[in-house]
């Protein structure tokens, strides 16, 4: 067993999770055994907390899971204990662009799912999630501070957005895509590997104790925080050229495949 990595780290879409949005046997097997040898499993996703905790719940994870991209961190109590939310000033630029480009976006402001109107793309989004809505004008919603904000739409149109919102907002905003048609802002502050790194802080260990397992851009930064950074077959091209160590797809058992072998298990 490799003694140096204490932590593994797991994006959820493309990656733990296959194609049926579920967690394989072979999978959930591989992770236990893990468990079982002391080794902390973090679910790192950009997902809120009640979209991903059935996920956590069937894998009996009773260590911090990573939400919203790193905007939240939940612990074993269910305690929200680092929160980046946007402030409302930031949040109402993010509104106004999504106008101004006519695209579907929506939001998430702690446990609400919020958006302008219901269309294929949120009921796509809810079936996938499980969330249920909240409709109306995301102005006009009261101290309006996104912990998280999503354009969904044509990849071509989403990297105008892209731009725009590098002239407009600069740093006080991250952004990333999860895939190419979903575009995620977060707080500037907030990133999955800067969550990561808070969370190695609070046990004492650094990112040389780190492996990480990402299929997509917003994985990106805690893929090259870890000194384990393992892209998944499924990753798109342009991003798993940078890295060397490369697991099989989602839906061939990739991240228990590989772990398996990792640690000798």
């Amino acid at each position: 067993m490799n003694e140096q990595v204490k932590v593994v780290a797991l994006d959820l879409d493309g990656t733990l999770l296959n194609s049926n949005n579920e967690i394989s046997d072979f999978n959930k097997d591989i992770l236990w055994r893990l468990k079982e040898r002391g080794v902390h499993i973090i679910l790192c996703t950009g997902r809120p907390y009640n979209a991903m905790k059935k996920f956590r719940d069937e894998l009996s994870l009773d260590d911090h899971v990573i939400c919203f991209n790193g905007a939240n961190i939940v612990d074993k109590d269910e305690k929200l204990v680092l929160d980046t939310s946007l402030d409302t000033e930031t949040s109402l630029e993010l509104v106004k662009v999504g106008r101004g480009r006519n695209t579907y976006f929506h939001g998430f402001m702690e446990d609400k799912w919020l958006v302008p109107y219901t269309n294929e793309i949120s009921e796509k989004y809810k079936a996938r999630t499980g969330l249920t809505e909240t409709v109306g004008a995301l102005e006009e919603v009261e101290g309006l501070r996104f912990t998280k904000m999503m354009y969904i739409g044509e990849n071509a149109l989403l990297r105008e957005i892209y731009e725009e919102l590098e002239e407009k907002l600069g740093e006080r905003v991250y952004k990333a895509f999860s895939n190419p048609n979903f575009l995620e802002v977060l707080s500037g502050s907030s990133s999955k590997a800067k969550a990561l790194d808070f969370f190695l802080k609070k046990k004492g260990l650094t990112p040389d104790n780190l492996l990480v397992m990402g299929d997509s851009y917003n994985d990106l930064e805690m893929l090259k925080f870890a000194k384990y950074g393992v892209v998944m077959e499924n990753t798109p091209e342009e991003l798993k050229e940078q890295f060397d160590l490369i697991a099989p797809g989602n839906d061939e058992d990739g991240v228990g495949r590989y772990l398996k072998d990792f640690f000798e298990l």
